[in-house]
């Protein structure tokens, strides 16, 4: 079934935290190459294929219609935050052939791992098929993309800032790896500048019209408590506005805060926006214990507060960013 068709006939629900999953693991730093790079969990692509697999196995048993490749920050502009001269590949188990780690340009690397996740994610869903407990549900691999770090701005801000055109060409390399590898959607998501979202909308659409191929975009913002994303301050009304009549599929908001604190948002999105909206909030507003971020809303808690987003708003698809895991997805 194609992804417009399943929006038409059932509220879609997508998976949880990529990263609360991967810290479950307790990986060593050998994993990610190096101390250095912990934070680029996109590595694990190529180091641990076999864990994320499973890990996107166990959101499809807890009833998602709907996994993300582990890419979050699989672009070059991402990939140039690291010197990649001094990364460990001893415990990197699958780089691909041609591939140097220390040495690669960062097109190539976009490039391999966004093919190898979507891959990853694919096998996930044909193993899920084959199960007894597979319904025949709808299942569809989202190309998951983050925003570049940089600023589209002409303020003297002390940001890094960037050019409308390289932005495009950032994410057109990302969207033409993703269509490559087999992803069924584009997914923008904790986009916090709109210029950055209309920019990268663009680059996908010049992805696909080289591969030949046009995918479902779904776009969504990260805001505030005051529906403000969190760069410029743009109201998530003019944000829905700006990006509106640019061929998205869907469009919602994701992180930074739990469902609690988006209830005035999922309202004015349900009067306002003309698309099937998404609303993928934390596992609660996220809390300092021991030097450590947490999320403290149970998988019962957050059913009760999001199920008023679909049954009064109208909301048609829902999920889990950071803290959330397969228990609630499956409540």
């Amino acid at each position: 079934m194609e992804f417009k068709a399943a929006l038409d006939k059932q509220v879609l629900i997508m998976d949880g935290a990529m990263g609360t999953m991967v810290q479950s693991l307790h990986l060593e730093d050998s994993a990610f190459g190096g101390p250095l790079y912990k934070m680029l969990t996109d590595l694990l692509v190529f180091s641990r294929p076999a864990e994320l697999e499973g890990i996107h196995l166990q959101y499809l048993q807890a009833g998602a219609n709907i996994i993300e490749t582990n890419t979050f920050g699989a672009t070059p502009m991402r990939l140039k935050e690291f010197d990649f001269s001094h990364i460990d590949v001893a415990d990197i188990r699958s780089i691909p052939s041609g591939l140097d780690l220390r040495r690669c340009d960062f097109a190539s690397m976009t490039r391999h791992l966004n093919v190898e996740a979507c891959r990853i994610a694919r096998r996930a869903v044909e193993h899920y098929k084959t199960l007894p407990e597979y319904n025949g549900r709808p299942l569809f691999v989202a190309g998951s993309i983050g925003p570049s770090n940089y600023v589209l701005s002409s303020t003297q801000a002390n940001l890094k800032r960037s050019t409308f055109a390289e932005v495009v060409e950032n994410f057109r390399l990302q969207v033409a790896a993703l269509v490559e590898g087999g992803a069924d959607v584009i997914l923008f998501e904790t986009q916090q500048d709109i210029l950055e979202t209309k920019a990268s909308i663009i680059g996908a659409k010049k992805a696909f019209a080289e591969k030949k191929k046009h995918l479902p975009i779904m776009a969504q913002a990260t805001v505030d408590v005051f529906s403000k994303m969190q760069i410029f301050n743009t109201d998530i009304l003019a944000a829905c506005t700006a990006i509106s009549r640019m061929g998205i599929a869907t469009f919602g908001i994701n992180c930074n805060v739990g469902p609690e604190l988006m209830r005035e948002t999922v309202n004015k999105l349900s009067r306002f926006c003309n698309h099937p909206i998404s609303i993928i909030p934390n596992a609660g507003q996220p809390i300092s214990e021991d030097g450590k971020t947490c999320y403290k809303l149970t998988p019962e808690e957050m059913v009760e507060i999001m199920d008023p987003f679909v049954r009064e708003w109208g909301v048609s698809i829902v999920g889990g960013c950071c803290g959330t895991n397969p228990s609630h997805i499956r409540a």
